[in-house]
């Protein structure tokens, strides 16, 4: 069951922000052609894609501060039509623009022979550096990259506490004498964890109970609610909310995460 209009069934004021619009609208038109280089230095081979220097008023430096954290959070997601992972779009291309770049300095530099034989050598010498760069093939699906997974791990301990949370004032909240009502529990729960799940990606889902149904099983009659805490557990909304995040299936997730401590599993 879902609650749309949850916002104003627990009588929650509606909160309206200020989004610098003309800022960013900026910064995304100057995003159209970036700059894109290698640069080789002792710790590796680095392909930059940089974009032109963002705006330098206030509110868009304070706002950029998480913008790292945003682009680590869609490199995990799906990219836009496309089944692939934006990771495993920008691996695809990056590997191959690398890979491209050594085989144009080996034909810059060594393919410059007339002599048929040495010419015969190379392409040879070309033919087996081309076939050791390609990807070896694998049956089924390719493995989840290990960045993945420290990656969900990460956004997974960073809310499981605030889940923790939210489960146990549903606990206190049903466990009044006077029997409260659906309604009457969510807005305990809402009191009781307001101020800690703010910052909290995806809260609102929590209460208007699409989170909930999410969370996948093949056991149950009907889906989990908010308001029954013995039909859910803090690890079930975790991996629900970081699905929605993410565009992917419950399972997904939580077979991504089966290598959670087993403290967390419950």
């Amino acid at each position: 069951m879902q609650y749309p209009h949850w916002e104003k069934e627990l009588g929650i004021p509606i909160r309206w922000p200020r989004p610098p619009i003309a800022a960013l609208k900026a910064i995304l038109q100057s995003a159209e052609e970036p700059q894109i280089l290698l640069r080789a230095d002792d710790d590796g081979d680095a392909i930059v894609i940089k974009f032109a220097k963002r705006s330098n008023e206030e509110h868009i430096e304070r706002l950029a501060e998480s913008l790292p954290a945003a682009f680590e959070e869609i490199l995990w997601g799906k990219a836009e039509k496309q089944s692939n992972t934006t990771w495993a779009e920008f691996q695809k291309i990056s590997r191959a623009a690398y890979r491209d770049a050594w085989m144009m300095l080996f034909e810059r530099r060594y393919r410059i022979h007339r002599d048929p034989r040495v010419e015969r050598w190379l392409g040879k010498s070309k033919h087996d550096l081309e076939s050791a760069s390609k990807p070896n093939p694998r049956l089924g699906r390719p493995p989840s990259p290990k960045a993945e997974g420290k990656w969900l791990e990460r956004q997974f301990n960073e809310i499981f506490p605030q889940c923790e949370g939210v489960h146990k004032a549903a606990q206190n909240a049903v466990s009044t004498p006077n029997k409260p009502t659906e309604k009457e529990i969510r807005k305990a729960v809402w009191a009781a964890v307001s101020k800690s799940i703010r910052t909290m990606p995806n809260y609102g889902a929590i209460f208007s109970g699409e989170a909930f149904d999410h969370i996948g099983s093949k056991r149950r009659d009907k889906p989990p609610q908010l308001h029954d805490p013995k039909s859910w557990n803090p690890r079930q909304l975790a991996i629900s909310l970081l699905g929605m995040r993410l565009a992917r299936q419950y399972q997904t997730v939580e077979k991504l995460l089966s290598r959670i401590s087993p403290s967390r599993r419950k």
